[in-house]
């Protein structure tokens, strides 16, 4: 194997090696779970001061919104659990379909007095699959 070869080859690996790390720990990065509201009182003091992301409900009733409408507050509850609620701070765009009983993503930090102040508020789409029960009612499958 000649000079030129070895050094393109080494490069090769060099290369090939930065790489393959960027992208490993990109999709790291991006591999962002959330806990469900009863995971994340059952460890609270773990996430007192991090950063996380809790699904829950929107608990019928807790909504609150300011006169400008950028500002909620609500709480969540685990959906196995009903007596498992946190209460929620949002501030910023609500998205169109949040309403009661939907269940949301909440992305943020513990404050004091067991409020979640949340930084990103994302709603999940209700099934658009249903059916019509014997009252003709929808529900989900």
């Amino acid at each position: 194997m000649t000079t030129k070869t070895k050094k393109i080859l080494i490069g090769s690996i060099i290369v090939f090696g930065i790489l393959g790390y960027l992208a490993y720990s990109g999709m790291q990065d991006s591999m962002v779970y959330y806990l469900n509201v009863g995971e994340f009182l059952n460890d609270e003091q773990k996430y007192k001061n991090e950063g996380v992301r809790i699904s829950g409900k929107v608990v019928d009733g807790s909504v609150v919104r300011d006169s400008n409408g950028m500002r909620i507050q609500f709480e969540i509850m685990d959906e196995k659990d009903k007596n498992k609620k946190i209460k929620v701070d949002y501030s910023g765009i609500i998205p169109d379909i949040f309403k009661p009983d939907i269940t949301v993503v909440v992305e943020g930090k513990l404050i004091e007095n067991h409020v979640f102040k949340a930084t990103v508020l994302l709603a999940k789409c209700p099934s658009k699959y249903q059916e019509k029960n014997e009252k003709g009612t929808t529900e989900k499958n």
